[in-house]
This record gives C-alpha cells, structure tokens and sequence, in this order.
C-alpha cells in the first residue's frame, strides 16, 4: 500500500509538472491544424488512407556528422527531409542519433527507438546502446515531430505533439508515422535487421510502426496509451493536455471518435508475428490507463509483462531498460543469421 501511495504520488507531482511546464507553456494557445483542407483523409478513421505518402527510404549517409565517440562505440546524428510537410517548416526535418558500436563481431540487427512527451535528451537511449554495444547491435534514436531537437522556436519539446485541436494532433500522428516508417525502411534498405522500441508516446508510435512497416524483428512497448478514441475520457496527464488542446473549439465527439480510429491499434492487425511484440504496462500508472493495454495485449494477442510501478518509473528506471535490452540480445542470438 505505501509503494503504491509512494508511486501514485510521484506520477501525479511529475505528471502535474510535465503538463504545467512543457504542455501548458502560456505564452501560446493551442495550435489551430489546416492540414484536412489539403488532406481530406486526415479525419478517414482508415489507417490505410491516414498514412499517406506510403514511405519510402531516404540515404541516411548523405547528411550525418559526427556527434561523440568513445571506445564502446561512436554516435552520428543523422538528418533527412520529412515526407509530410507540417505549418512550422523547422519541424520538418527528421533527426536521428546513431551509436554503432566498434566491436568486431557486429550484428546486422538495429534498434529503432522513440522516446516520450517533453524529451529533453537522448538519455534513455544512451544507456540502451551502453548496453547493446557489447553485444554489436545498433541503436538509433528518431526525434518525434515536434519533440526534442525537432522543437521550434518559442515553444517546449511535446507541447506542440497534444497541443492542440483535432486536426493538429491527427496531423502530428501522422507524420509520426510516416517519419518512423521512412526511418525503418531506410535501415532495411542497408541490409539490417530492424527491431522497434518506444516509451510512453514514443510507445504508442513504435506499435502504429508494426501495423505499416513489413519485417520488423520484434517491438518492445513500455506504458503505450494505446486507445486515443478514448482517452480524452480518462484520467492522466496526457488526457489533461488533449483537453486543454480541444477546450479552444467546439468538439464533435462522433468525428473525433471516428478520426481517432486510423491511430487507435485495436482496429488493426500488426504486420509482424504479435508473439514477436511486448507490451510492458505498470499496475499504478497514472499517466495512461494500464487495463487499455492489457486489452490490446489479448486483442493482439501479444506478450504482457505487467509491474508493480508507475508510468515514470518505467519510462525511467534503469532496470527497465537493462530488461529491454536483455530482451533483444537474447532475440538476437536466437535469431541471427
């Protein structure tokens, strides 16, 4: 009971941060989208018609520089143009942090990865590639459209990911999506094996990635809110935001209901084996709601690993990630070619 009390407290202070701090930065009111004006199939509910331009790969060599290196391994941040053209150009430009690692046996297998809301560094991707390097496997770490580096001017990394109306938001999954698929298939297109992984957000994005991108190796979700329809409805963080966002016009809840189904997983099936896909919930999450996982989990018929934790203590806590990372070694070892 105290843990739970402890976790619960701890979710809630952070969470009420996150979205007073970054979400609910008041120098701005939420964005307003046009995208449907150009788009019509924004507001479709089909997945198919949503991820539009179907993706293509990029060279990933032709715009990279060196970021760090060290004797494990080095890192390069990567750039290529969006597919989707979005209202403030500067988000348009895909970037990506690299570790390869300088061992000699190195796989061909590389781990896609997206992190949460608010992203602020690179960290938890770091310490994922701290641990994979040994072991030859590659890391790369794709910024969200309007997150982290891909922040414009003005604003706070994730504020402009759920601040905003309808149209907005559907148009910042989108070209999450389609960046992510551009991303994985310009890996492939080098001859590697391509494995997915995302926190919260990120998670989110790494399963709408197994439902459009062919031969993925595996996907490892930690605390994805994986129903969008509904939870505008249910308590948390991110809920509180996507209010604030819809607060500023008047809301017709049977097109939203019907938009958010293109980005909601339970209507579609992945493309990869879904025994090859975990999702890893924790039992006192006050961010997202936990059971709307363990129901994809049976829908999907996934793997399901639930914990006694909170939303940040997963997104956080280094065991988490030395399990992830556990996981994928031991996939590859079972796996490789």
């Amino acid at each position: 009971m105290l843990r739970k009390l402890f976790i619960n407290t701890r979710d809630e202070i952070i969470g009420t941060g996150l979205l007073y701090l970054l979400l609910r930065h008041g120098k701005h009111h939420p964005f307003v989208g046009q995208t449907h004006l150009q788009f019509p199939d924004l507001f479709s509910g089909d997945l198919e018609k949503f991820c539009k331009p179907i993706a293509q790969p990029v060279d990933l060599q032709q715009r990279r520089k060196l970021y760090y290196e060290e004797e494990a391994y080095r890192v390069e941040d990567v750039y290529f143009q969006s597919s989707v053209q979005s209202a403030i150009p500067s988000n348009d430009t895909v970037v990506l942090r690299h570790w390869i690692p300088s061992v000699e046996n190195k796989t061909n297998l590389t781990v896609v990865g997206v992190d949460g809301l608010g992203q602020l560094g690179s960290g938890w991707f770091w310490r994922l590639a701290k641990c994979l390097a040994p072991a030859g496997i590659e890391v790369v770490m794709m910024d969200a459209p309007y997150n982290y580096r891909r922040t414009p001017p003005g604003y706070k990394p994730g504020q402009l990911i759920v601040g905003g109306d309808i149209d907005h938001q559907l148009s910042v999954s989108r070209q999450s999506i389609l960046d992510l698929w551009t991303t994985i298939l310009s890996v492939q297109k080098t001859g590697r094996r391509v494995g997915l992984t995302g926190i919260s957000f990120g998670a989110w994005l790494s399963l709408m990635g197994g439902l459009v991108a062919e031969d993925l190796q595996f996907i490892y979700a930690l605390a994805p809110p994986v129903d969008l329809g509904t939870i505008a409805e249910e308590g948390g963080t991110v809920t509180r935001a996507i209010r604030r966002g819809f607060g500023y016009q008047k809301l017709d809840h049977s097109l939203m209901m019907q938009a958010a189904r293109a980005v909601t997983h339970r209507f579609w099936k992945p493309k990869l084996n879904p025994q090859n896909i975990t999702l890893l919930a924790g039992e006192y999450d006050r961010f997202v709601p936990t059971p709307r996982i363990e129901e994809l989990s049976k829908v999907w018929g996934t793997q399901y690993e639930l914990f006694a934790d909170g939303h940040v203590g997963l997104a956080a806590d280094k065991k988490y990630i030395e399990r992830v990372a556990q996981k994928i070694i031991a996939h590859n070892e079972h796996t490789k070619t």
